[in-house]
């Protein structure tokens, strides 16, 4: 999963963004580690610099996988046609700076996590963690509430989206895109409650959520909404409504001061022109100060 891209010809930089790219995808692979050895490599990678290459690697060696790792990730897409909206570019220096979490060459992918016999499940869920559209705050969020929907019996899948450098847009596709992928293999392998294609998304996962039910909807594709270059496959012929949509404080209202900001969050209003509007449960706190409630309430009187 995580090459040694170590070479004698590297530069002290090269290896230095080698070290950070590694230890960014393993942040985003961490439930696919026992707690203990994700521990011991988060420990051992912070005794040295941040970015140092060989600490990195060596703590790297304590991970131990549950599972096959090759099994429970499904990458969304090509990485060569990987949809982008139009007039959207995307440098490798967008990618070298401290605060970003993903490096150059992500692709977001789904982390599933399956019932003991996939064909009794109640229905098929997927979350979408918050943190805007600059980082994914799964501990909170995804990491915490998997367990639970497990337990109850559903199969689970956690999506990493793409995030900044990336605009909100490419989140929807990617949010479009595992659903296609959860409802293809649903089919594929007879599991139970192909009936129930559901997500989850908290604050900008719920942007996310509203932005793929208000454009990335049905049959449309990538092609259609936002990259004209991209080439659709199999899989984007594959009906992409949800059945069940849960924005857990992630519905913007129409004149909030953020959309000035960043106009890729999802709103309420937004999926008027979906024909096949999925059922909702909203939840949001009134004492919210970063989300406006009033987005919730918005949405509510739209949908009824």
């Amino acid at each position: 999963m995580v090459r040694n891209n170590q070479s004698d010809d590297m530069t002290d930089d090269e290896y230095m963004l080698t070290a950070e790219k590694n230890y960014r995808k393993i942040k985003a692979f961490e439930k696919l580690f026992t707690p203990e050895s994700y521990k011991a490599f988060n420990k051992t990678h912070k005794t040295g610099t941040r970015a140092d290459y060989e600490n990195c690697m060596n703590a790297i060696s304590l991970l131990k996988p549950v599972g096959n790792i090759e099994e429970r990730v499904w990458y969304l897409w090509d990485y060569e046609n990987m949809p982008v909206p139009d007039g959207e570019e995307i440098t490798s220096e967008d990618f070298i700076n401290e605060s970003q979490l993903d490096y150059e060459g992500f692709v977001p992918f789904i982390i599933t996590f399956l019932q003991d016999d996939p064909a009794e499940a109640k229905g098929n869920i997927i979350l979408v963690s918050g943190g805007g559209f600059h980082f994914r705050s799964n501990s909170g969020e995804a990491y915490k509430t998997y367990p639970i929907f497990l337990d109850l019996g559903y199969n689970v899948f956690i999506l990493q989206r793409r995030i900044a450098p990336y605009s909100g847009k490419n989140s929807f596709m990617d949010l479009q895109r595992a659903i296609r992928l959860v409802r293809y293999h649903a089919e594929q392998e007879n599991w139970g409650g192909q009936d129930m294609i559901a997500a989850v998304g908290w604050s900008g996962g719920g942007g996310t959520l509203m932005g793929a039910v208000g454009f990335c909807y049905g049959a449309l594709t990538p092609a259609e909404e936002y990259d004209s270059d991209y080439i659709p496959d199999e899989i984007d012929m594959i009906n992409s409504d949800l059945d069940v949509a849960i924005p857990v404080y992630g519905v913007f209202p129409s004149d909030s001061e953020e959309l000035k900001n960043e106009p890729d969050l999802g709103t309420g209003p937004q999926i008027v022109d979906n024909p096949n509007i999925p059922a909702f449960y909203i939840c949001q706190g009134l004492a919210d100060e970063i989300v406006d409630p009033s987005g919730a309430t918005e949405l509510y009187d739209i949908l009824m």
